[in-house]
Parts: C-alpha cells; sequence; structure tokens
C-alpha cells in the first residue's frame, strides 16, 4: 500500500482547505494513494477532509485519540526509535533539553508523533510515504530551508528531506504549482491558479 503525507500549520489558510481535500481524494480514487497525517487542526484535518474510508494512518500523540478513526502509536520501543531519529538526525533544536522538562510533555509527544506520519507505524524506512504535501509559514521544502518558521511540521519535514521524499510546500510557487496543476487537471472545477496564489503565497519561496 502506498502513502503520501499530508501535514502543516496550524495556522495554514482556510482558502487551502478544499484543495487539500481534494488532493487526499485523488489520491485515493485515482492513484490508490492513501493519506498519512496527525489530526491537528487547520492543515491536517484538511487533508482529512470528509473521506469516510480510504485506510488513512492519522497518527495522533501518545494518549491524545479522541476520533476513532485515528490511532497514536504506544510501543515504548517505537517511541525510544522516534527520540532517537530525532536526536541522531538533528530533526528538532533542543529536543535533548525538552525530553527533560515536565513542562514540555506535550511537545515531545507532538514531536515523537511525527516522524511516524513519514515512515509509518513502524518507522519501517521500506514503508516510507511517496512524497509530503504541507503548508508552513516559512515555506521550507529542503534541508537548508526548512526552519523554526516552518513550525511542528519541521521534525516530519526534516526526516522527509533525509530520506530523500520529495517536500511540496503549498507556501511556496513551484509546490502550489504542482499541486494546484494535478488536482486541476483532474477535477476541472478547482479554483483559478492566481486565486491560490493570493491567499496562499506568503513566503516569497
Amino acid at each position: 500500500m502506498s502513502y503520501f503525507t499530508g501535514i502543516g500549520s496550524s495556522n495554514t489558510p482556510l482558502a487551502a482547505k478544499e484543495l487539500m481535500s481534494a488532493f487526499t481524494k485523488l489520491m485515493f480514487f485515482t492513484f490508490e494513494m492513501h493519506l498519512r497525517s496527525g489530526g491537528a487542526p487547520a492543515a491536517d484535518s484538511y487533508f482529512e477532509g470528509d473521506l469516510a474510508d480510504g485506510d488513512m494512518q492519522i497518527i495522533r500523540p501518545q494518549g491524545k485519540v479522541s476520533n476513532p478513526k485515528h490511532f497514536s502509536v504506544e510501543d515504548p520501543e517505537l517511541i525510544m526509535k522516534s527520540h532517537a531519529l530525532i536526536l541522531n538526525l538533528d530533526l528538532l533544536e533542543n529536543f535533548k533539553e525538552m525530553l527533560n522538562s515536565p513542562s514540555s510533555l506535550f511537545a515531545v509527544q507532538a514531536h515523537t508523533r511525527n516522524p511516524f506520519q513519514v515512515l509509518g507505524p513502524k518507522l519501517n524506512p521500506d514503508d516510507k510515504s511517496k512524497f509530503l504535501v504541507c503548508w508552513t509559514e516559512g515555506g521550507g521544502s529542503t534541508l537548508e530551508d526548512i526552519t523554526t518558521e516552518d513550525g511542528g511540521s519541521r521534525t516530519a519535514m526534516r526526516l522527509a528531506a533525509h530520506h530523500g521524499i520529495p517536500i511540496f510546500n503549498l507556501n511556496t510557487y513551484d509546490g502550489l504549482k504542482k499541486i494546484w496543476g494535478l488536482v486541476s487537471t483532474f477535477c476541472p472545477n478547482t479554483k483559478p491558479f492566481e486565486y491560490y496564489e493570493k491567499e496562499l503565497l506568503t513566503s516569497n519561496k
């Protein structure tokens, strides 16, 4: 089974909702490709949309599952493996300090969840997502330009980049053009590119 990762900022503009939802449906119904996401507000929920089936992998932080379609990884060995990935690949600034800070518990759980969005619930590189689509304030899409401005999504984005997984950020002209072009080819009622260009491109990338 093939997966793509659809994630992003909690500040993702509402204008992205229709495009993200349409993209997920297109991938599932036309290309038999399934969504991996995190069930967070805005971008994650926009990708998930109202698709009732599709074997989506919506992975929540530990103990934070309220939707029956979602799940969390609770296996201590896999959680430790995720921590090791974040530390060894330097996916997140100050993660070691966060692990030792009780006040950072939810942030640690959220970032620990993120590698599963890229490598699947077993963190198996052979099961990695084919590509990652997102909207983040920073507009990052490579190891060199993913920064703190890309928010919590940067953990998953950096891991994807380490694994050679293409990243299409809808806050970049090239990323938006690629995703819009695919959706508009199969969905003739898609809003014009100029609409999304105006509403989504804020990063100057």
